[in-house]
């Protein structure tokens, strides 16, 4: 039997072989431009994920960063912050402590120069003195520290000069000026918290 043909007006012909290799061939190339299209199309396709892919990573990285940066302006302004806050302290204890050896240094010269009399008076207001300069330095934020801790104690060694510049200037009084010291030390006990007491 011979190869047919479907005509367009729906009737069947004997076909040449010539015609029958030819629509093949055009069925051939239908079916390769079809694999081509489908294949470029699956190229696009990757190409395109590949770079949301990328985008996505950037975009992770750069969020990373801006947090790595964040965290690093955190840790500098906390180190400013403690450093600040760590010299005021430092500042406050010197002031503190230099403000109490003026005083007893005055005290002494002053003592030096009054009667015997006044002396007992001037000793007791010396020692008032440096005792409220010790209770408002403990009453400060910087008595918790070791600064605060010096500045009390300069305080007393200030007190104990003022005395002792006292009762040798006037060794009549000299019993009952180390009475009064005895009871200044004791008040400064009693407000010193017993953290510090022990140290």
């Amino acid at each position: 039997m011979e190869p047919q043909i479907l005509r367009a007006d729906g009737t069947l012909v004997a076909a040449p072989i010539a015609l029958l290799q030819q629509q093949q061939q055009q069925q051939q190339q239908q079916q390769q431009q079809m694999h081509v299209q489908q294949q470029h199309m699956q190229h696009e396709h990757m190409h395109q994920q590949m770079h949301l892919q990328q985008q996505f990573m950037q975009q992770q990285q750069q969020q990373q960063q801006q947090q790595q940066q964040q965290q690093q302006q955190q840790q500098q302004q906390q180190q400013k912050a403690a450093a600040a806050a760590a010299a005021a302290e430092t500042a406050a204890a010197e002031a503190a402590a230099t403000a109490a050896e003026t005083a007893a240094a005055e005290a002494a010269a002053t003592a030096a120069k009054e009667p015997a009399a006044t002396l007992a008076t001037t000793a007791a207001a010396t020692a008032a003195a440096t005792a409220a300069a010790a209770a408002a330095t403990l009453a400060t934020p910087a008595a918790g520290t070791a600064a605060g801790r010096a500045a009390a104690i300069a305080a007393v060694a200030a007190a104990t000069t003022a005395a002792a510049a006292a009762v040798a200037a006037a060794p009549k009084q000299q019993q009952q000026y180390l009475l009064l010291q005895q009871e200044q030390q004791q008040q400064l006990q009693q407000q010193t918290p017993l953290s510090q007491q022990n140290v």
